[in-house]
């Protein structure tokens, strides 16, 4: 049996190379690559996230950044314990709209 040998020129080589290392990047986007401004519902929901936190009547949660991308929220800052990042997740679940809360929070003492 022969072996075929397959080369490629260092311009083919560097045209594939870039195509699957952007095919990876694509597939590794983060969630703030969506934007709570594309869309108006996105935008409501996130205000009333926001202001559920702030309003919250065990803990103060004025430093929370609020994002949402079709209905999930992503919750990041900081709080003190675990009870209130926890907390914050439940308080941003029970949001009418809100279908899925990804929880950044972390907690320092």
């Amino acid at each position: 049996m022969k072996k075929r040998v397959i080369t490629l020129g260092l311009a083919t080589s560097l045209a594939l190379l870039g195509t699957v290392g952007g095919l990876g990047l694509t597939g590794c986007s983060s969630f703030s690559g969506h934007s709570s401004a594309d869309n108006p519902t996105d935008r409501k929901i996130a205000g009333e996230v926001k202001s559920a936190l702030k309003n919250d009547p065990i803990y103060k949660f004025d430093k929370i950044m609020v994002n949402a991308a079709n209905g999930t929220v992503q919750l990041s800052g900081f709080t003190e314990n675990e009870k209130a990042k926890q907390r914050a997740a439940d308080v941003a679940k029970n949001v009418p709209g809100v279908r899925d809360v990804i929880n950044n929070i972390v907690v320092h003492s």
